[in-house]
């Protein structure tokens, strides 16, 4: 089955197409509904890049869409603020007043608490 499509790409209905045709103007090319279902996402990183790889990444993009990472498209996400007076996760006392013992490669890092 073939469908005219408009200057968008969309498909335009029949009774358009052949309303256009009597009215002597020039009908819309007939395009095949393929065109229509594969339409080429432009955000895809792997178009034109040659290899097997890139062309399964290719495919795969198609419905797996970009990383979801952020808060959204077209939203700007504001930079990290650190807390002017950070509490302790554990005591909930602030942090100033805890001791920090850093550790080497082979030892943890260890927090004490000023009430410990």
């Amino acid at each position: 089955m073939f469908l005219p499509l408009d200057a968008t790409g969309f498909a335009v209905p029949v009774s358009a197409h052949l309303t256009a045709r009597r009215g002597g103007a020039r009908p819309e090319p007939v395009v095949s509904t393929l065109r229509i279902v594969a339409k080429r996402d432009i955000t895809n990183p792997y178009i034109g890049l040659p290899g097997f790889w890139n062309g399964w990444n290719r495919f795969i993009y198609n419905f797996s869409g970009a990383a979801q990472v952020g808060i959204g498209r077209g939203r700007k996400e504001a930079p990290y603020a650190p807390p002017a007076d950070p509490r302790c996760p554990l005591c909930g006392a602030a942090m100033g007043d805890h001791r920090i013992e850093r550790g080497s490669g082979l030892t943890p890092t260890r927090l004490h608490c000023p009430g410990a």
